[in-house]
């Protein structure tokens, strides 16, 4: 059996792949195209620019108010925001009588 790169391509596309009993189409693999080399990514960091750094001392807008991050919200509030309480007595199941309809 010769390569897909043999093959005539359909529309453009390598055919279909049988698995499971129905025909899926195969993943497309752009890993050729993606490669770029460093001298080229510096060459676009020179052209456009670098991408802006994240600011670490962002502030974060809570319901129009400025909040603090995890000052506002420490981790032991959280925590206990978080846990569920637990009950001081247990529930029981509901015993329920099936009755079944049959004819007689």
């Amino acid at each position: 059996m010769s390569d897909t790169n043999d093959k005539e391509l359909v529309a453009g596309h390598p055919p279909a792949v049988k698995a499971g009993g129905s025909r899926h189409g195969q993943h497309r693999r752009n890993s050729e195209n993606e490669k770029i080399s460093s001298n080229e990514i510096k060459k676009e960091e020179q052209e456009y620019g670098s991408d802006p750094k994240p600011d670490r001392n962002s502030d974060v807008i809570l319901s129009g108010a400025v909040g603090k991050g995890d000052k506002d919200f420490t981790p032991q509030a959280v925590k206990q925001f978080h846990e569920k309480p637990i009950p001081s007595k247990e529930k029981r199941p509901v015993q329920q009588t099936h009755h079944i309809n049959q004819p007689r």
